[in-house]
């Protein structure tokens, strides 16, 4: 109970977690970059590709040197994330994603 005063816990709730999707509409590449007072870093990317009109690939990825005003208490973080759309018809899509 006294890691949630003092130290890196959460009290609960709820998780909801939605992952991006192949957008078959446009490309695009994002990047991004941050630094904080604490001496956190982190970077990343999001590109958006598609192949004709009926297939799309998204990949993202972070990179998080992550570090807080509290003794010991860091969040480093490396992940990629990938998604792909295949417009089948009209109304089928056909979405695979992996981590």
């Amino acid at each position: 109970p006294l890691g949630v005063l003092y130290g890196d816990a959460t009290p609960g709730g709820i998780m909801n977690i939605v992952t991006k999707r192949a957008d078959l509409g446009r490309d695009f590449t994002r990047l991004l970059l941050r630094a904080d007072g604490e001496g956190s870093l982190r970077g990343a990317i999001d590109v958006n590709q598609r192949f004709g009109r009926r297939v799309g690939f998204r990949i993202n990825g972070v990179w998080n040197e992550g570090k807080s005003w509290k003794d010991f208490l860091f969040n480093d973080t490396k992940a990629i994330h990938g998604a792909t759309t295949f417009e089948l018809t009209s109304t089928t899509r056909l979405r695979l994603e992996g981590e």
